[in-house]
């Protein structure tokens, strides 16, 4: 039944799309077949990079009666942001905590190769090969930043909640 109530919100939202002047997401695009095709491909792409990361740390993953895992820290931080900012400015911090971790992402994974590559690059037969120090660099860099995100953690914790009262200066919407 999830899979159906999925498909026909889906189709819903298709058609509720087509209706604006300035519709958020721009059906007829797809229309064009490279647009199509790029689109397609990214799905495929983040579907691949996503399910390795999730696959690779469940087969690493310790005993689960021991760690905290990376789903807590991710499942948390919308939680902390919500608690630290008004009522009124929640979606926009929503969207920026979206974007750190959107730039996080894409910083990382390019400095991380970068960092792969400073010992050199063997070439063996026809193909290029990183050399094992240049993972132990990338392996010490992430504990680096793990620990700089458990710092932070510590800090949020810390972080004092918002008044749930609204403040003299603000204004109600609508009046």
């Amino acid at each position: 039944m999830s899979v159906g109530g999925g498909i026909a919100i889906l189709i819903g939202w298709v058609f509720y799309e087509r209706r604006p002047a300035e519709p958020l997401i721009d059906i007829d695009l797809l229309k064009l077949h490279a647009v199509a095709k790029t689109m397609a491909a990214s799905g495929f792409v983040q579907f691949v990079l996503v399910s390795r990361s999730m696959l690779i740390s469940m087969f690493v993953m310790p005993d689960p009666d021991l760690g905290f895992e990376l789903g807590t820290a991710s499942a948390t931080l919308p939680n902390l942001m919500m608690r630290t900012v008004p009522a009124e400015t929640q979606g926009i911090a929503g969207g920026m905590l979206n974007l750190s971790g959107s730039m996080g992402s894409a910083l990382g994974s390019q400095l991380m190769i970068a960092i792969r590559a400073v010992p050199g690059v063997m070439l063996v037969g026809h193909a290029s090969q990183y050399q094992e120090s240049g993972y132990v660099y990338v392996f010490l860099t992430l504990s680096v930043i793990g620990a700089a995100a458990a710092a932070m953690g510590v800090l949020l914790t810390r972080a004092k909640a918002v008044d749930a009262e609204p403040s003299k200066d603000s204004v109600s919407v609508g009046h």
